[in-house]
């Protein structure tokens, strides 16, 4: 009898585990069923990169999520934000400056920003004449910005330029918009511009990968560092649905070679979280932008 007892409880424990874990597999995969993310990417390198470099990236996070994706890759800026106010999106990676316009008029909730984010630049470039140059040389040549909403290819080259008592379209012979960074990189080595302000970071990706050279180009002038690009969801995204994805970035780690491969391809180490508290800075050098 007692036997009969053990055996009936040993099944018992097996089966309440079982339960247990099949639940906890079946909830993980199931949590989000169903569930088809559009996810955006702000158009601030050419498309066919964008999708090249984030494509391992966003399948781990939606796999690891338990949900399909859909990416959009707008033609500007002006589509990007106007996309995310009409819901056309789910998820985004924002600039700094067009993040603080989405939370100001939709409540766009920031989620994690990569640690190459978090310390940004901007860079004055020109093209290599051989000499040393500043800012100041190029008073009456040819000027251009970015994309006229992007944080690090006008809004704060434009802060740093009035710092110097410089306002571009009188100091400049002209002063155009590029509309992407590696646009405005093209226009420098064309000659279309003898001087532009563009993402750091993007010239520092192109020069790591032999798309352009310090022989051809120079670095004129570089900014401090800023908060930029971060990943922001809707702000009607469920909590559950938020929290996961979150987790799903911030847990990549180098120590595991599938997220290392993906997080290589960004040039990243690693996702933090991060909130509107963190572009603080930001938001009152857009005052009146």
């Amino acid at each position: 009898m007692n036997s009969i007892r053990k055996l009936s409880t040993v099944v018992f424990l097996i089966v309440c585990l079982l339960t247990g874990f099949i639940y906890f597999f079946y909830n993980k995969i199931s949590s989000h069923k169903n569930v088809t993310l559009k996810i955006g990417l702000l158009p601030y390198k050419g498309t066919e990169q964008l999708i090249n470099v984030n494509t391992p990236l966003l399948k781990h996070v939606t796999d690891e999520v338990g949900v399909s994706y859909q990416l959009i890759i707008p033609e500007s800026y002006e589509e990007m934000l106007a996309m995310f106010s009409g819901k056309e999106l789910d998820l985004a990676l924002l600039g700094g400056h067009v993040f603080l316009k989405a939370h100001h008029d939709d409540g766009a909730k920031a989620m994690v920003i990569s640690d190459l984010d978090m310390k940004n630049r901007t860079y004055f470039i020109s093209r290599n004449i051989g000499q040393n140059m500043t800012i100041e040389s190029f008073k009456g040549k040819k000027f251009c910005f970015g994309d006229q909403m992007s944080t690090s290819g006008h809004l704060m080259p434009r802060m740093y330029l009035g710092e110097k008592e410089i306002i571009p379209e009188s100091y400049y012979a002209s002063v155009e918009y590029s509309g992407s960074h590696d646009r405005s990189v093209e226009w420098v080595l064309d000659g279309r511009a003898d001087l532009c302000a563009v993402h750091g970071n993007v010239v520092d990706s192109m020069m790591a990968y032999g798309a352009i050279s310090s022989k051809d180009l120079s670095i004129i002038w570089e900014s401090p560092t800023y908060h930029d690009n971060v990943w922001v969801a809707q702000a009607g995204m469920s909590t559950k649905l938020f929290s996961s994805i979150k987790k799903a970035f911030i847990n990549m780690t180098h120590a595991n070679e599938m997220h290392k491969s993906a997080l290589n391809k960004l040039g990243i180490k690693r996702y933090v979280a991060v909130d509107i508290g963190n572009y603080k800075s930001l938001s009152e050098a857009s005052i009146g932008f």
